[in-house]
């Protein structure tokens, strides 16, 4: 009785990853800026909108990046300096989200 309760608690668990990782990927892409902040403490804004286009923006500089969801992770494409898709992990923090790559690039969302 006992190992049947944690096998349904671990695969609950399991289960509610993925809908949990869509969701909050579906807030930081809702087409609405977030000010994001760089680990060098370098300032820009990142839009992701729900079709997967986006544009990030530095003062009057812009780009424009895409996105696609992975493993519950958010993939950028078109960043600078960078030779593909830099996969980001999300996690909430405080006010927004902090996204964290296996690259050891960083970025915090807030709005």
């Amino acid at each position: 009785m006992k190992s049947t309760m944690i096998l349904c608690a671990v695969g609950a668990a399991v289960l509610a990853t993925p809908m949990a990782a869509n969701t909050v990927i579906a807030t930081i892409a809702d087409g609405a800026p977030w000010a994001a902040t760089a680990p060098n403490g370098q300032s820009l804004t990142l839009t992701l909108d729900p079709d997967g286009s986006g544009k990030m923006s530095r003062g009057v500089l812009s780009r424009r990046v895409s996105w696609s969801s992975k493993g519950g992770m958010i993939c950028l494409s078109g960043l600078p300096r960078s030779d593909g898709p830099a996969c980001l992990a999300p996690v909430a923090i405080e006010g927004g989200y902090r996204l964290t790559g296996d690259n050891g690039l960083v970025l915090s969302l807030s709005r």
